[in-house]
């Protein structure tokens, strides 16, 4: 039992980190996309 919740929780500090990433990439294309409209 402690092992499967400490896998749960690994599991859920990967998906934070890997929802982290999708929002800087999202916002890194985000600030391009506005740049290439001003321009």
């Amino acid at each position: 039992m402690w092992y499967s919740c400490c896998s749960a929780c690994r599991n859920a500090v990967a998906l934070r980190i890997t929802i982290r990433q999708v929002l800087d990439r999202l916002w890194i294309y985000a600030v391009l996309y506005l740049t290439s409209i001003r321009a």
